[in-house]
């Protein structure tokens, strides 16, 4: 929604990653090595955003989507316009003083807590 209160059409497009449900299912290449299996996860949603013609997006992952979602934004930040990250895999639970943090920090961080209905 934007601040006039009008939406602008966006186009979603739900990716699974290599290997899983109803994506392709390409030679593994990774072997048993979870730094090369995340890098061939991560390159394989680069090379698809680059071969879609797509120059930036907003990023949403689930469980181990989550991960490799946050790890696809640390290697490619110029690609990812929004990054969010729904019960991610391997993210350590909030720390108790957490929403104090975030009630001291920007708006743009206080509104989405206040979405969390604390």
């Amino acid at each position: 929604m934007t601040a006039d209160g009008s939406f602008k059409p966006r186009r979603l497009i739900a990716v699974d990653p290599l290997g899983w449900n109803l994506s392709s299912h390409p030679r593994w290449t990774a072997g048993l090595d979870p730094d090369k299996a995340e890098e061939w996860f991560v390159e394989s949603l680069e090379g698809w955003r680059s071969a879609s013609g797509i120059e930036r997006m907003d990023l949403v992952g689930h469980s181990i989507g989550g991960y490799l979602a946050a790890s696809y934004a640390e290697r490619h930040s110029n690609r990812v316009r929004i990054l969010t990250l729904v019960s991610p895999a391997g993210v350590p639970k909030e720390p108790e003083d957490f929403r104090q943090k975030i009630l001291q920090a920007s708006w743009k961080i206080r509104v989405q807590a206040k979405r969390r209905r604390w």
